[in-house]
């Protein structure tokens, strides 16, 4: 099937319509397509990054409304094709994307109250970062969330041996 180059981005744009309009089912739809033309014309158009972003902010838009499972799908989707970039990125900015939306991801956790969720893309978020703390804010304002969660300790461990096991 042969699409107009640009269809995608009117998909994008309905999405965001939708968004607005506070229907999510048919902004999912409408980004659905989008993304589906875009991987069917992946020789013409391997913007991949692109694809990345528009899944973060997605995710991020529904999290913002408090819509967490349609956040998890496009936020773990972004995480997938950030993970595929980091193996060409000479920037490093695919390996910062992919922390941000694991931090995103697991602040979606939390508030949704899926603590064994929270823990273990928490995990994968530590192990991503060459320095755990390393100057970003959002791991200590996670850090706090999750310690008034009951969920760490004031030393950032799981509060149970239960949580710990699972957060490996």
């Amino acid at each position: 099937m042969k699409s107009h180059p640009d269809s995608f981005k009117l998909r994008e744009e309905l999405a965001e319509m939708y968004y607005y309009r506070r229907d999510s089912r048919r902004s999912i739809e409408q980004l659905q397509e989008s993304i589906r033309l875009r991987l069917g014309t992946a020789d013409r158009h391997p913007d991949l990054e692109g694809l990345a972003n528009a899944y973060s902010d997605l995710g991020l838009q529904f999290f913002d409304i408090k819509e967490f499972p349609l956040s998890e799908a496009a936020l773990r989707k972004s995480i997938k094709c950030w993970k595929t970039l980091i193996q060409t990125d000479r920037t490093g900015n695919a390996k910062y994307r992919l922390e941000l939306d694991l931090d995103r991801l697991t602040a979606c956790y939390a508030d949704w109250g899926n603590v064994n969720m929270a823990l273990k893309t928490y995990s994968q978020l530590i192990g991503q970062m060459k320095v755990p703390n390393d100057g970003h804010d959002n791991i200590s304002d996670l850090n706090k969330k999750l310690r008034k969660l009951g969920i760490l300790r004031q030393d950032n461990c799981p509060t149970n041996k239960k949580h710990a096991e699972r957060s490996i």
